[in-house]
């Protein structure tokens, strides 16, 4: 029987810390945490998760590189490195919201929701009135997803602005942190549009190890739109 590479992976970009183990058999063990103590208790999930494992041996790491949360991001990057540094396991990236977007993906496919003129909006809460935002839509044939706006920092009068210029069938929002209500005001009278809660979606972290492809280099951190404010936080 053919034997997978077993994995260790985590996203911790916004308030959730999502964790995934995949066995040698393809099967995967996953868990979401929302706890202000999220270094310690990332940790504890990873260790909660391995008792799964009959072979505790990792030969890979996955981690989402941002946009997100400062802090959070900092915890996911370094406990992964920490880890790859240790024991030698090499790590792969990918953007939190690209993750975000299969996520959903996943999710609507399961339920033959999704089309080609189909948009997928991964939303996160930047504070300031501010939003981490992309755009994908569907490639049926290839099965992927296409980035149609890349990783932005931008209000909502800006959603706005994107989407009048654009013609989607349906527009599905991808939503965590409890910005719903705010997503819901905008004034998009002419677009069919769904607000989809991430926690509702197959866990970004099993998702991430399907997905990541890029290995991330020891010297890489994360990708923070905002480098002004990434400082103040650092």
């Amino acid at each position: 029987m053919k034997t997978t590479k077993q994995a260790i992976s985590v996203d911790t970009s916004t308030s959730f810390a999502f964790i995934s183990i995949r066995d040698k058999n393809g099967t995967f063990y996953s868990l979401s945490i929302k706890d202000e103590k999220k270094s310690e208790n990332l940790l504890l999930g990873i260790d909660n998760l391995l008792d799964s494992l009959d072979d505790k041996k990792i030969d890979e790491l996955y981690v989402t590189k941002g946009p997100g949360s400062f802090t959070g991001l900092r915890i996911g990057m370094s406990t992964i490195k920490g880890i790859s540094s240790a024991l030698d396991i090499p790590v792969f990236t990918l953007s939190t919201l690209s993750c975000y977007a299969y996520s959903a993906y996943e999710t609507l496919s399961n339920k033959s929701k999704l089309t080609q003129d189909d948009l997928i909006m991964p939303v996160i809460d930047a504070r300031k009135n501010r939003y981490y935002v992309a755009g994908f839509v569907l490639d049926s044939k290839a099965n992927v997803l296409n980035e149609v706006l890349p990783d932005s920092d931008i209000s909502l009068e800006e959603i706005c602005v994107f989407l009048r210029n654009q013609h989607y069938s349906r527009i599905y929002f991808v939503v965590i942190d409890d910005i719903k209500d705010k997503i819901s005001t905008l004034p998009l009278k002419n677009s069919e549009y769904e607000i989809i809660n991430l926690n509702d979606c197959s866990n970004p972290a099993e998702v991430l190890i399907k997905k990541a492809k890029d290995k991330l280099k020891i010297s890489q951190g994360a990708t923070y739109i905002r480098p002004v404010d990434a400082k103040i936080w650092m």
